[in-house]
């Protein structure tokens, strides 16, 4: 295998498609967000994300948008990018602790203590079947 040199708007291209991935994935988190609001009784975990609204989203056109098209699609919901990032974000940051308390129960019911799970304590567990999407 030889080793691919990129060029430098070969390497912007790469960041500005980045940069669309990651506002269409803030724009996928709050609509999913909205999703689970919208209909209380949802189906959790990865089967009831599929089902209800992943095989939806992939197929909107909202995929077909370019970076320009999302960020002024993003600020007519009325919002900034900064926002929807930060959006993001927090998502990402809430759905790591839920796998944390989830991975530490585990592994205190394989009799690890509690010191060996990050200090989670029982009644700080998360549910695993808390219904974020599998990304």
């Amino acid at each position: 295998m030889a080793i691919k040199f990129v060029t430098k708007s070969q390497q912007e291209v790469q960041v500005i498609e980045k940069q669309r991935l990651t506002l269409l994935d803030a724009i996928r988190v709050m609509s999913w967000e909205q999703h689970k609001l919208d209909n209380p009784n949802y189906k959790r975990g990865l089967e009831g994300y599929n089902t209800e609204f992943g095989d939806e989203w992939k197929i909107d056109p909202i995929h077909d948008k370019s970076l320009d098209e999302l960020i002024e699609f993003i600020q007519d919901l009325g919002f900034t990018v900064d926002e929807l990032l930060s959006v993001r974000s927090e998502h990402y940051s809430e759905k790591k602790l839920i796998q944390e308390r989830v991975a530490a129960k585990k592994a205190r019911e394989f009799g690890y203590e509690t010191s060996q799970t990050n200090g989670f304590k029982e009644s700080e567990d998360g549910d695993d079947e808390y219904g974020y999407p599998p990304y």
